[in-house]
Parts: structure tokens; C-alpha cells; sequence
């Protein structure tokens, strides 16, 4: 269903959303259980094309789905986080802490809650293309070979084309593709530099290498919180942009401390 307002603002429609969900909440029994899924957009000006706007908030409505947990599709990410636990071995509180800390991120920033909830899906199934590596490279004890280097490399690629073919995932699609890219140019796949990366996977390079840093990891231990934050800023406008290392330190570490 539709429901098209007119001279509404995003955040009235949001407020709208909300009262109709509390009403779910107190119609619902033990037997029945009532749920809706939202996803909102505005047009703002007579340029935008309508349907456009419909397609956007469709998108925002599937990725409610996923993340409220109480839709079937929800299974796609409890299916996929468990294949990368079991092939990957990223953790599930590693996947949960960097939700976490996107949410709070999400905040600080001023972002759009369904901006929130895209970043919080991308923080889970970042790494869903390494589920298209082969064991043998994954889970491999030594150090990786220049070609077997390259096929790892090979997992953002392999993470777009699965999250592009589903209507669920397709808004984390460019956010996986560029997740390793680099600020400074000299990341992967495609050398994006500054602010041609997406600022979702810019926001989540810092977040990934901070809970990296900041927890055991079965080739070394973990390193103090002292030491996480220089080593952001030393990188701050080399692997990741200042803007948001400065921000994610001073906002959500500071505050945390």
C-alpha cells in the first residue's frame, strides 16, 4: 500500500509512521501480531519524478524489513551472517559492535533515520562477498601470494552483484563495492579518492578498523583504546577521511569513555 500526503514534511510522515506502529503494538495479542513495515520519502521540488520518489521509499521499506527483524526476509541476513561466521570467521559481536557504533555514528551526523538503517544493514554484510571465496584462500594459515591476494580483493566486487540482485540489500550495494577504497586513491577496486567513495563506506572503514584494533583477533591481541585512536589519526587523510575519523573520536569514543 500507497499512501501519497500532501504538503507533508519528512518528519511529519515519519511522526505518522510511528503512531500507526504504536497502534500495532496495542492492538496486538498473544495470537496475533501486528506489524508494519514503513518507508518514507519527500518530494520536495517539481523537478523530482513521482514515481521515483515511490521506488526510493520501497527500497526504505524493504530495508525496514530486514532490520526490525520481524519480516521472513529478515532470514536473508541471519543466513548470510552465519555463512560468513563459518567461512569467514567475523564474528557475530563483531558484526553487532559495528552496527552499534554506525547507529551512533548515524546520530552524530544528523543522518535520516532510514540513512541510519542503511548504514546498520551495510555494518552487518559488509564483507557478504568473501561467501564467494574459496575456502582454501579464506581460512588459509600463511601468507597469501599475490594472486591469492587478488581473488581476496575480488570479495567487494563479488558482495556488489549479490546485494545489486535483491531489493533488500540493493541500497548497500555501492557501500559494499567501496569499502576498501581509500581516501588518499590507493584502495580497491577502483582507486576512488576523497568524496567520489561513498560516505557510508567511508563512515564504515573507520568503524571496521577501530573494532579491528580494539579486539582479539587470532593473529594478534587487541590494542588499547589509546593506541585505536592515533592510529586513526595518523591515517586520517590517507586511508580514511578526517572529517569523520575527527568526528567518530571526539562524538562516539570521547562520549563512550
Amino acid at each position: 500500500f500507497a499512501a501519497i500526503l500532501t504538503d507533508t514534511s519528512y518528519e511529519d510522515a515519519y511522526e505518522i509512521t510511528e503512531r500507526i506502529k504504536q497502534r500495532c503494538e496495542q492492538e496486538s495479542t498473544d495470537t496475533l501480531i501486528l506489524n508494519i513495515s514503513f518507508g518514507i520519502n519527500t518530494k520536495t521540488d517539481d523537478s523530482q519524478d513521482l514515481l521515483k520518489c515511490f521506488h526510493y521509499a520501497e527500497e526504505r521499506m524493504y530495508t525496514s524489513k530486514l532490520l526490525e527483524g520481524k519480516s521472513v526476509r529478515s532470514t536473508i541476513i541471519t543466513n548470510f551472517r552465519a555463512v560468513m561466521e563459518e567461512k569467514t570467521g567475523e564474528t557475530r559481536k563483531h558484526c553487532e559492535r559495528l552496527a552499534q557504533l554506525a547507529e551512533e555514528m548515524g546520530h552524530h551526523m544528523q543522518m535520516k533515520s532510514y540513512e541510519i538503517e542503511d548504514l546498520k544493514l551495510l555494518a552487518l554484510l559488509h564483507d557478504i562477498g568473501k561467501t564467494g571465496v574459496p575456502d582454501s584462500i579464506l581460512l588459509k594459515p600463511d601468507k597469501l601470494d599475490d594472486g591469492e591476494m587478488e581473488i581476496i580483493k575480488r570479495h567487494c566486487e563479488i558482495g556488489f552483484r549479490i546485494a545489486s540482485s535483491m531489493p533488500e540489500l540493493v541500497v548497500i550495494a555501492d557501500g559494499i563495492l567501496s569499502h576498501h577504497e581509500r581516501w588518499d586513491g590507493k584502495g580497491y577496486p577502483n582507486g576512488l579518492k576523497g568524496e567520489e567513495i561513498p560516505i557510508m563506506a567511508r563512515i564504515l572503514s573507520v568503524l571496521d578498523s577501530y573494532d579491528a584494533m580494539t579486539n582479539d583477533r587470532p593473529y594478534r591481541t587487541a590494542r588499547k583504546n589509546e593506541h585505536a585512536m592515533m592510529e586513526l589519526l595518523e591515517n586520517a587523510g590517507k586511508q580514511f577521511d578526517p572529517k569523520i575519523v575527527n568526528m567518530f573520536i571526539d562524538k562516539v569514543l570521547y562520549k563512550n569513555d
